[in-house]
């Protein structure tokens, strides 16, 4: 088994907070390798989406506070909270706000099939609560942990190019980049994990990566 990791920001993401659908497997990632390595690209990455996703879902849980701040039935179910959703959130907000519901109910009621107005609302503040504490220490556990590997000075164009072809954004080029130049000098395998579909397949598919192999979300169990 590759004992090394190139992790991509999406991973750090959803190892940080726990209403992240994918939350459970990141922590599978975490046992199943013994080193973690992150470059200047997804270290930056990862400081901004991290407060972002932050900010984000503490708008949510506020403003599902605010939606159920005068409940017009005494019991609420799962199918409540998701028309919730659907009147407060875009088509393209919807999937993520959808996810956070999934991993809100599975979190505070679980099998319960349906809660009392009283008791949702003390879920969501201490699901607030939990979100503050759980991120700030789930980060300063990564910070920990994570290994900050050299600057890159190649540009490797011909790959760049490849993965251009294949659909992988800028960003996401230049932290495969990042990765692959690492683990062309390291003395030993390196894994890249990404759960981006679009980063997972064009790296996949240019063939030409030093990575000893490529791991997706699908090479991953929740737990």
């Amino acid at each position: 088994m590759t004992d090394n990791a190139f992790l991509d920001t999406n991973v750090l993401i959803a190892f940080v907070f726990f209403l992240n659908s994918l939350h459970g497997k990141s922590k599978d990632v975490f046992n199943s390798y013994l080193d973690f390595f992150w470059s200047e690209s997804v270290k930056d990455e990862f400081d901004f989406k991290y407060h972002e996703k932050k900010k984000n879902l503490f708008a949510f849980l506020n403003l599902m506070n605010k939606y159920f701040e005068s409940p017009n039935k005494e019991f609420y179910n799962y199918g409540d909270l998701l028309n919730f959703v659907f009147r407060n959130f875009d088509e393209e907000a919807i999937k993520d706000a959808k996810n956070s519901i999934d991993q809100f109910w599975d979190m505070y009621f679980g099998i319960e099939s349906q809660i009392s107005s009283r008791n949702l609302k003390k879920a969501i503040n201490l699901c607030k609560n939990d979100l503050k504490i759980n991120s700030h220490n789930n980060k300063a556990y990564l910070i920990n942990i994570l290994k900050l590997i050299a600057i890159r000075t190649k540009n490797y164009p011909v790959i760049d190019s490849k993965l251009k072809s294949e659909g992988v954004h800028y960003a996401d080029r230049m932290i495969i980049l990042d990765g692959h130049d690492f683990a062309c000098n390291s003395f030993k395998p390196v894994d890249f994990v990404t759960f981006d579909v679009d980063c997972y397949n064009g790296a996949k598919n240019v063939g030409t990566l030093c990575f000893s192999s490529i791991k997706g979300k699908d090479d991953f169990k929740s737990s």
